[in-house]
Order: structure tokens, then sequence, then C-alpha cells
């Protein structure tokens, strides 16, 4: 199924093992975003989070998961604003061409994140229990921020890049940098 436009969910949708392909935002305000083996491309914004009556955005209490073989991508960024925990819900593969941003306090632990973006990507989680269990990363660790640093369990880089106790070492311009985890 193809949405030409953006969609505003305030209840349950299940992709199943389907395919959904979103060509602007997905708005996740209430209820559950389920795929269990399917697809899900949202060519915008993935926004788990409500709105207010003037189109802001505000806590909301969706919740967002899929199963293990699912493909979610997001061609812009994700924004996590939830009063509800995603705390073993995502086990598919997400892909993120934007920053990650979780402005609420409860638990977010994807299984498996791939920042594909080519241009400079933020991660920013806010819940005390949030961590990204396996993070894959496709450009040089310097076009990334993250907060906290490290927010990951598992760090899969680029050839050439190497994890470090204190931080990453990579090569560039014919030497190595370094940038420390931020803590």
């Amino acid at each position: 199924m193809v949405v030409p436009g953006t969609v505003h969910a305030d209840g349950n949708v299940a992709v199943g093992d389907g395919a959904l392909t979103v060509n602007e935002d997905y708005v996740q305000m209430d209820g559950l975003l389920s795929v269990a083996g399917g697809t899900i491309d949202i060519k915008g914004n993935l926004r788990i989070q409500s709105m207010d009556a003037n189109g802001g955005y505000i806590t909301g209490t969706g919740i967002f998961e899929s199963k293990e073989g699912s493909i979610i991508s997001v061609g812009k960024s994700l924004y996590i604003n939830t009063s509800n925990s995603m705390s073993g819900y995502i086990y598919g593969t997400l892909t993120v061409a934007g920053d990650i941003k979780q402005t609420s306090t409860t638990s977010f632990c994807p299984k498996y994140v791939i920042l594909n973006g080519t241009e400079k990507q933020t991660v920013s989680l806010a819940g005390s229990t949030s961590v990204i269990r396996t993070l894959e990363l496709t450009q040089e660790t310097k076009r990334y921020t993250f907060n906290p640093n490290p927010c990951w369990d598992n760090l899969i880089q680029l050839e050439g890049i190497e994890n470090t106790a204190d931080g990453f070492k990579y090569y560039e311009d014919g030497a190595w940098a370094t940038q420390e985890y931020k803590y």
C-alpha cells in the first residue's frame, strides 16, 4: 500500500508481513504501529508522539513495534515522545537517514539500527534505560553526535574505524584522529 501524503494514526495500524510506503511523514499519536516481517518505508519523518490543537508536537501514547525480519526505513528523522515504554518492542531492522531524538524518558531499546544518512546525524536518547542494542554507522565517525555517548551495546563501523576504551579512533586524511566518549 502506498500513501501519497502524511499519515496521522490515532489507533492501531498493523502492517503484518506486507508493505507500507508513506511518501511524507508518519505520526503515531496513539495506539500501536506494528510490522511483523513486512516493510515500512517512510520518506519523511517517523513521529511516535501526538499533536496539540495548533499542530505542535506533544507527548503521546503511541507505541511502535517490529518483529524479527521486519525492515523499517525512515527517510528523514525519528522522533520519540510517548508515555509508553518501547523496551523489547523493536526487533526488526530500523534505518534512519536523519536524526533520532527521544524527548520522553520512557525506555526505547531497538535491536538493530542503521544510520544511513549522507549528512551529519545526531542520536539523542532521553530515557535513562534507553539503548540501541546494535548500531551500524555508514559514515565517518566525526559525522555523528551521540547523547549519551555511547548510546549502544554493540557498534558496527566503517573499515578504518576502531572502538577504544575512551572513544573512537578513525583514519582520516592520512592520519588517525580520536573522538572521545562524553558521559
